[in-house]
């Protein structure tokens, strides 16, 4: 496996990845969220009972409020455990535990076309959205329904000097629309990046395979043309942008 810590980092990094992101106060959202799923929860069960036993003795609310502690408690400690967790493997790795950056001796168009072609080698993977204007192109990469979940990766190129371009990973859990606006919900969109990229192993192994691929590959020298076609990478429904 390609070792991830001794690689260039720029200056300018995502607000998540600075190890104050997350601050005392952001613990009350996931907490409240919690709360206030688990009302959701008492309620339509209370309802449910109370249809279910067509006029005999049912749960009332009240006797259900108890859950909403618990469940509060509960999302509390996963916050906890998750954020002390994100802050190990930060401080422990760097940025390089959740993004890796590689430069590339080559034009810009000549790294977005191997950035492509780094892509094809995952596993199970379909380019989902493609954006020349950018640079940047998302895979995604089919897991295992008992296993794990899809992942999203996104692999871009900037170009930081003449012939020289600075290539960047990241990949996140890729999760249903329901389940997504579920985490969103209970959590909040700040706790979003560290919850998506908590299944840490998984996420370096795909980061690791395209920059083994980057750094072997012999004497590339094939240039990404805007427009041409990449439908038989794609998968259904995917896009590319303007």
């Amino acid at each position: 496996m390609v070792e991830m810590r001794q690689m260039p980092v720029p200056t300018t990094l995502a607000p998540e990845l600075a190890p104050d992101y997350i601050r005392p106060r952001d613990y009350i959202r996931p907490v409240l969220g919690g709360a206030t799923l688990a009302c959701g929860y008492a309620a339509a069960f209370a309802a449910f009972r109370a249809v279910v036993s067509s006029g005999a003795h049912s749960v009332a609310p009240a006797e259900l409020l108890y859950f909403v502690p618990f469940c509060a408690l509960t999302v509390l400690t996963s916050a906890v455990i998750h954020h002390r967790v994100w802050l190990y493997r930060l401080r422990k790795y760097g940025v390089q535990a959740f993004e890796v950056y590689h430069d590339l001796d080559m034009p810009v168009e000549e790294a977005f076309e191997l950035c492509l072609a780094s892509s094809a080698q995952l596993r199970d993977s379909k380019i989902e959205k493609c954006d020349d204007a950018n640079n940047a192109v998302t895979v995604r990469v089919k897991g295992n329904f008992w296993i794990t979940v899809d992942r999203l990766v996104e692999i871009s190129v900037q170009k930081i000097g003449e012939n020289k371009t600075r290539m960047k990973v990241k990949s996140v859990i890729k999760l249903t629309k329901v389940r997504t606006w579920l985490f969103e919900a209970v959590w909040g969109p700040k706790w979003q990046p560290l919850l998506f990229r908590s299944d840490f192993k998984r996420n370096k192994k795909i980061m690791s395979e395209i920059l083994s691929f980057v750094q072997n590959v012999p004497n590339w020298d094939h240039k990404y043309l805007p427009g041409n076609s990449f439908d038989h990478l794609c998968l259904p429904g995917s896009e590319r942008a303007a």
